[in-house]
This record gives structure tokens, sequence and C-alpha cells, in this order.
């Protein structure tokens, strides 16, 4: 694997590719697939529970994620590089990884006070606000997009490009498919798709669209699932989160390759109280009709938001993907 992304890296700059941005997973970081990579900027986003089912434990997995920029800093440099880091010290492990990090330079992200202060604003019409100096306007929803803008900020500040270009790509970049994305409809009710798959990437999206609500009565509705042969300790965490930031739940099915639907179901119902379960909770495996259903229970001016799968097509049972969109 290693070799074949040194090909596609050739291949790119034979191409006159002169920048390559990627997503570097604690996978192919514990696995030193980009060893002798040199990097010029890193970005630490966030830390959370995910990918046990690999790591085993969340010390291991700081530890796969932290080689980006302790070893693979150091590699950066002894070939010439000017290394940078710019790390979210508003996450639990960011402070950790500014302490840790070798790189040349440290630029750190810190929005909870812009948030506070309404200097940077977040609703359901987009994203408004300073960061790092320059005056940004988005189309892009949440606040967790609010930090993608802030890294992306950064990392163009750091890369030489104009503060006139950043503000024009920011203001240019539309949804990405899957990602908080809006499906239009004529009922007058906020539906969204997500690819929040994991604790901290669900409490941040029921926690953003909850922000959409414009009264009391305004439900958010929630379907979601947990995929098979993946962590098992997440799924009760995720019913929690699911039960703390929604009126109604759908909890259904989201990739059991292998594993028995009715039995991850199960495990998530764990993380339910009772009442919860009697009051909030609908159990229906087939996701399709899951969706329906949250929707059709629907009024004017709730949300549902579908998480899960987000951009993917297909639904994996055993060892089978199956066409879904």
């Amino acid at each position: 694997l290693r070799m074949t992304f040194k090909k596609i890296l050739s291949k790119a700059k034979a191409g006159s590719c002169t920048t390559v941005i990627m997503e570097v997973s604690s996978h192919a970081l514990d696995l030193d697939r980009v060893g002798g990579v040199e990097f010029d900027v890193t970005i630490f986003t966030n830390f959370s529970q995910d990918h046990l089912d690999y790591h085993q434990t969340m010390d291991e997995y700081f530890r796969a994620k932290s080689r980006l920029f302790t070893e693979l800093a150091d590699y950066s440099r002894s070939h010439g590089k000017k290394t940078t880091s710019i790390i979210n010290l508003d996450d639990d492990g960011g402070q950790e990884m500014w302490n840790i990090s070798r790189t040349d330079n440290k630029k750190g992200i810190s929005l909870q006070m812009a948030f506070d202060q309404n200097e940077i604003i977040c609703d359901a019409n987009g994203i408004r606000g300073r960061f790092s100096g320059i005056d940004i306007e988005s189309t892009l929803i949440g606040e967790h997009n609010s930090y993608n803008i802030a890294y992306a900020v950064e990392v163009g500040l750091t890369l030489g490009i104009s503060e006139r270009d950043i503000q024009i790509g920011i203001k240019e970049c539309k949804s990405i498919s899957g990602r908080l994305e809006r499906i239009n409809n004529s009922w007058g009710i906020h539906i969204f798709v997500d690819f929040a798959h994991k604790p901290h990437a669900l409490e941040s999206v029921l926690k953003t669209v909850r922000s959409f609500k414009k009264s009391e009565k305004e439900k958010v509705i929630l379907v979601f699932g947990c995929g098979g042969e993946r962590d098992h300790l997440k799924r009760p965490m995720m019913a929690k989160i699911a039960a703390e930031n929604s009126e109604k739940i759908w909890v259904t099915s989201d990739n059991p390759r292998r594993e028995d639907p009715e039995k991850i179901i199960e495990e998530i119902m764990s993380g339910f109280d009772e009442d919860t379960k009697k009051d909030k909770v609908n159990v229906v495996i087939d996701r399709k009709v899951a969706i329906f259903e949250a929707i059709k229970n629907s009024c004017c001016g709730d949300v549902v938001l579908i998480c899960g799968k987000g951009h993917e097509n297909y639904q994996q049972i055993q060892d089978m993907k199956i066409p879904f969109d």
C-alpha cells in the first residue's frame, strides 16, 4: 500500500501537481503507509473514541495519530522542510498534541470564545465571522465547519496564499455530499444527511441542527445505527448522545457487514434508559423503512437528521454491497 501511494504521488507530480491535500488515518500511520512522505503542514482536528476494534486502547489510538506530528515531522525536517502544525486547542486532545508536536512552527486554533461572544455566527444560513484577521462568509453549516474554515485559513496563510484568495475560495466552497447535506423538500421539514458515525461527530452534528429549531414544539428526529465489525464500545455511547439531543429516534442498520443487525441494535439499545426506550425510540432494522417512518412522523419546522452513511450509496450486508442511496 505504501508503494501504491508513492506511485499516486509520483503520477501527480508528473502531471504538474504542486500541492497535495490528504487525510491521514490512524491506520495509515500505524501501518507506516505514509512513511517517507515529507509534510509541510499537518492539522490536528480532534480526538475521540473510534477504531478501538483496531487500536484496542485510546492510548494506542492517540499514539498512532501523534506520529504525524512527531516521527513524520522529524523526517520532514531532516529533508529540509520547514514544518508547521495547526492544532485544535478546544479539543480535549489538542493540548497534549501541542505539547508533543515537533514541527518548526505551531499554530493553535481556539474558537469557543468567538462563538460565545457572537464574533463567529453559525446558523442555518451559513457561517460568518473573522478568522485570523480575515472576514469570512460561507454557506457551509455548523460549528464543526467553522473549525474546518479556521484550519483552511491558517493553511492558506502558511503557504503564502493571499487573504483575498482565501476569502473567495471559502465563499465559493459548497457543501460536500453527505456532510450535513440538506435535502430540499416542499414540506417545510429540515432534512439532513450526515456521515457522523462516532460519538463526538454525532454529538456535534446534533447540537448544530438543534440550533435550527425556532420553538420548543419543533423536534429533532434522528435516524442512526452503528457499523458492524467495528468498535462495540461506542454503540451505547451513541445511544446516550442521541437520547440527550433528540426528541424522537429511529435505530436502524448501518453497514452490518457480517454481524447480526439485531445484535448490533441490541448493543445500541443498552445505552438507553427504560423511559427513553418507551417514549423516544423506535427500532426498525430496514434502513429505508426507518427513514420513511421518521419523515412521515415529522412536521413542518422539525429537523430530520439521517446519520451514519453520508455519501455512501450502498448498504454492506455480509460481503455484499447492495445499492442504497
